[in-house]
């Protein structure tokens, strides 16, 4: 059976924080690695992020500007597709 494991890097600690940033891996049965996705969300304006979590995170928010590619919806787009095809993979379905 697959697997997928994740992790977030959020502009707050609360869950109305913002991605920062994002990795997923699908793994099998023996915990070899299958597909990955990761990559960078792009700060929104509306969003402040927590200074507390900019620390945690040892986040460069300037750096982190230029280098995100993604928007917000863009980012949850690529990560639907990438837990779809995951759960694709294991014959299992969805609504």
């Amino acid at each position: 059976m697959n697997s997928i494991f994740f992790d977030l890097e959020t502009t707050d600690k609360n869950p109305i924080g913002q991605i920062l940033n994002y990795c997923f891996i699908l793994v099998d049965q023996d915990f070899e690695i299958i597909d990955e996705l990761s990559g960078l969300v792009q700060i929104s304006r509306l969003q402040l992020p927590s200074p507390g979590a900019i620390l945690a995170n040892r986040v460069d928010v300037l750096e982190h500007q230029k280098l995100a590619l993604d928007n917000e919806r863009a980012a949850m787009a690529k990560i639907y597709q990438f837990i779809s095809r995951g759960i694709e993979s294991t014959g299992g379905s969805y609504k």
